[in-house]
């Protein structure tokens, strides 16, 4: 799996900084996520499968979802690979 940062904002008003990244995975990864913060998760090509706490979920293009903070995602790639958008609102800690 691929990673890179599209954007880090910091929000000084709410305390917090969001994050957009895009992520490719492809058929051949053996790819999983682990959260240290809650992130919506967006298919932006390819298909996808995800296996969360034992569930299987299919995704398409335009999906979208929210991953909660500390779960493990396995990404299984139906095609030859899939793109992604992760969008992170991180709170400041104190």
């Amino acid at each position: 799996m691929r990673e890179a940062t599209l954007l880090v904002e910091e929000l000084p008003s709410i305390g917090a900084r969001l994050e957009i990244r895009t992520m490719t995975v492809t058929q051949h990864d053996k790819a999983a996520l682990q959260t240290v913060h809650e992130v919506a998760l967006e298919v932006r090509s390819g298909e996808l499968v995800t296996v969360t706490d034992g569930k299987r979920q299919e995704w398409h293009p335009g999906d979208m979802w929210l991953v909660p903070r500390g779960a493990r995602v396995a990404f299984l790639v139906s095609g030859e690979l899939t793109g992604l958008r992760a969008i992170y609102l991180i709170r400041a800690t104190r």
